[in-house]
């Protein structure tokens, strides 16, 4: 990870980031350090990033373009993620509790064995998923399009 991209694209949608500066900003707010600051992707482009393993709590990703990205075993506890167009990424085995989802896209994306405890899926788009071994107790769900999802061994409480 680094900087990457020109700058905006057509869409508005912020390219030009240093997700590794970001990271370092938002682990020294993790660990309560005053000079932090929790990672602020909002509006940008992040499609086919690798932040497996990452501790992204309270992270704000609204309306960012997370296609194809890889959040494999990452920490999203609190992340914020509304209006955000999230289509064939991985979230397996993330921790997603009291995650926002609402108003996002989330098409093909793998939620296999995440932990989504009391988070937000209001008024999104879940077509296509995998939920298999997803634990979803708890979680606010309403208007969301479940078509062609896989809830295999998922708890819904």
């Amino acid at each position: 990870m680094g900087l990457f991209g020109s700058g905006k694209e057509r869409d508005g949608r912020r390219t030009n980031v240093d997700i590794t500066g970001i990271l370092e900003l938002h682990q020294k707010f993790l660990n309560g350090d005053e000079d932090g600051v929790v990672a602020n992707f909002m509006n940008t482009n992040l499609a086919a990033q690798d932040f497996s393993g990452a501790n992204l709590r309270y992270a704000d990703f609204r309306g960012a373009n997370l296609n194809q990205t890889n959040f494999t075993n990452a920490d999203l506890t609190g992340a914020n993620l509304q209006g955000a167009n999230i289509r064939n990424a991985n979230f397996s085995k993330a921790l997603l509790r009291y995650a926002d989802f609402t108003h996002s896209v989330c098409v093909g994306v793998n939620f296999s064995s995440a932990d989504m405890r009391n988070s937000e899926l209001v008024k999104c788009d879940m077509r296509k998923s995998d939920f298999t071994q997803t634990d979803l107790r708890e979680v606010t769900i309403r208007q969301v399009n479940w078509a062609n999802v896989n809830l295999t061994n998922s708890l819904f409480w």
